[in-house]
């Protein structure tokens, strides 16, 4: 997995305009001077894509980030969800407005709701299908 922390602070290295002193980058090479620049950009490139707008898997979501949450006959609205509640058979999130969205309708058509990395255009929020 990739360290956002350590890809930033490379990227400020590699920006800077003194001596590039990065003790402990984890983009220096071994037996070289400098920076594995290679790596790092498909690195960079790797968590820019993971930005891009797209529906997240229900396995993604995590608590106290923000989403943009939708439902089939609402647009798109900020969310962050602060806790999971219930049973085995009936899982609930509970966002910050105390709303309860019930885990077995992520994604479904009939009464569900699906989150957003960011916040999609209309465009997009049609093209990607609601699973039946």
């Amino acid at each position: 997995m990739i360290d956002e922390k350590e890809v930033l602070k490379a990227l400020v290295c590699r920006a800077s305009e003194v001596a590039r002193l990065c003790d402990g980058c984890p983009y220096e090479r071994e037996n070289d001077w400098g920076c594995d620049v290679q790596r790092l950009c498909k690195d960079v490139l790797t968590l820019l894509k993971a930005q891009e707008v797209r529906v997240l898997s229900f396995n993604e979501l995590k608590f106290d980030a923000v989403y943009w949450m939708e439902r089939i006959d609402i647009r798109p609205w900020p969310v962050a969800f602060r806790r999971m509640r219930g049973n085995p058979e009936f899982l609930v999130f509970e966002d910050y407005y105390g709303d309860m969205w019930d885990v077995s309708k992520y994604c479904v058509r009939e009464g569900g709701w699906r989150c957003w990395i960011s916040r999609p255009t209309d465009e997009q929020r049609k093209a990607v299908p609601w699973n039946e």
